[in-house]
């Protein structure tokens, strides 16, 4: 028969021992950095395992009770005495999922979700042959996870690390299992590179993408229509997809100039900080002809396509003729959602932004985070971005001397780049034979903007060279 505690315990002596066991951890605030304290009570139970630390509650008497009452328990199972959570470890674990999902649903959790978790906890269990809660382990579900980990990616493998935890804590709290089954679970690939790495569009493919999605058919509740504006959206701002999914009407401004804007919450950021990205002509048009058509509460991107960001763009780039599967030097390359911020980043990098304020606009705390992942390109992109560069010879620059062309010596014309060479061809000009007649003959010399960094250094070398033979020359630049 199972032996239950209640908070009646005759004596004061023990909650006095409890009294000096309950205690607030302190943190540091995120956002101010000072110490403090967390609102509720903490205490330790010493169990089979060793002692744990577990959450109690705001009050302090009541904190004192609930303490004294998991430690009878704990005590009751070293000794082996059964507890109320027997009744339960014999039951039938598909038992257990569906009063668990049924709890949630009560809770209020929406239906997509609470089917993901019946779908990820089922194909658990058809891996690991369990059949009564009592053979649920920790040991087995992280085999599961190891061997997903070979073709998910690392999110994947933590959300999945996260909804077992998940079913694990609501088991401790109905009192179904002693503690989380779960709760030592890590995410194999935690630190490792994505599985699908994605690579940026070129503007061509960019283009056809969002052509296809115009007359693509509606995906989890997101049109055609809105879909290629999604896509415009997220390749001129580099939002991830969570965050344009919480975008309003209400959070697209536009100031007294004309100039469009996108505010994102911090709830809905990666950092959880205000986010304001700017949008350039001629998405910004179309964004407030969308704003223009729903009200400010209205989500600018509805529906659950989050999920299957990387599906819907797939599917697009596929009827576009767009391949979403690349080989490269360094591996297979994808076209996935995160595809548009890479693209986003790439031509930041090659349109010349400074690095400090490319870190801004992708809104980085470091800007090794954008050298290293966003920074590095393969050689395909590479080409593809020099083939946009046009790079001129420059043009032949006169260097006429009057004296040097009746002595016919060889520095009449400097036809390579003049500020390399001048100051070696006046010298030789120089060293030609008459210097007496060497004044103001020789014409200006035209330098480029781009290289009037060099002057104060040509400067020095003619100054040098005149020095030596000892005589004035009135050399100008223009």
């Amino acid at each position: 028969m199972a032996i239950r505690f209640g908070l009646s315990f005759g004596s004061s002596k023990l909650l006095g021992i409890i009294m000096a066991d309950i205690f607030r951890r302190t943190f540091t605030d995120p956002k101010t950095g000072q110490k403090k304290k967390t609102a509720n009570y903490y205490g330790k139970v010493k169990t089979a395992t060793g002692w744990r630390r577990v959450p109690l509650v705001k009050s302090a008497e009541l904190s004192k009770k609930m303490l004294a009452k998991l430690r009878l328990q704990a005590e009751a199972e070293r000794a082996g005495m059964p507890v109320a959570s027997d009744a339960h470890l014999n039951g039938l674990i598909l038992i257990q999922i569906d009063d668990f999902l049924a709890d949630k649903t009560n809770e209020g959790v929406k239906s997509s979700t609470v089917n993901r978790w019946r779908t990820r906890l089922e194909a658990l269990i058809a891996f690991t042959k369990w059949k009564l809660l009592r053979e649920v382990n920790a040991d087995q579900a992280q085999e599961h996870l190891a061997e997903l980990a070979a073709t998910r990616s690392p999110k994947t493998l933590e959300d999945l690390r996260g909804d077992y935890s998940n079913f694990g804590r609501w088991l401790h709290k109905k009192k179904r299992y002693p503690e989380n089954p779960f709760v030592d679970l890590r995410n194999p690939a935690r630190g490792k590179e994505p599985v699908r790495k994605p690579r940026p569009l070129t503007v061509t493919e960019l283009l056809a993408i969002v052509a296809s999605a115009e007359v693509g058919k509606p995906h989890k509740r997101l049109t055609g229509p809105r879909r290629a504006i999604l896509y415009r959206v997220a390749c001129v701002t580099g939002l991830r997809s969570a965050e344009l999914a919480s975008l309003t009407a209400g959070q697209v401004e536009r100031d007294a100039e004309g100039k469009v804007f996108v505010n994102v919450v911090a709830g809905c950021t990666k950092n959880k900080k205000t986010a304001r990205q700017a949008v350039p002509e001629p998405v910004a048009s179309e964004l407030l002809r969308l704003v223009a058509e729903l009200r400010p509460e209205d989500r600018l991107f509805p529906g659950s396509w989050t999920w299957h960001a990387g599906v819907m763009i797939q599917t697009d780039a596929r009827a576009a003729g767009v391949e979403t599967v690349t080989e490269t030097p360094q591996g297979k390359r994808f076209v996935t959602f995160h595809s548009l911020r890479h693209s986003f980043a790439l031509w930041l990098k090659t349109s010349g932004v400074p690095i400090t304020l490319t870190q801004l606009m992708m809104r980085h705390a470091d800007v090794k985070l954008f050298t290293e992942t966003y920074g590095k390109v393969d050689d395909e992109t590479l080409h593809r971005a020099a083939q946009g560069i046009s790079i001129k010879p420059p043009a032949a620059v006169p260097l006429a001397h009057p004296l040097a062309q009746a002595n016919g010596n060889e520095c009449q014309q400097v036809t390579t780049n003049p500020a390399v060479d001048l100051a070696g061809s006046l010298e030789k000009c120089l060293n030609s034979g008459d210097l007496t007649t060497i004044g103001d003959g020789c014409e200006r010399v035209t330098i480029s903007e781009k290289m009037e960094w060099k002057r104060i250094e040509l400067s020095d070398r003619i100054a040098k060279t005149l020095e030596k033979h000892d005589k004035s020359v009135n050399f100008k630049f223009d």
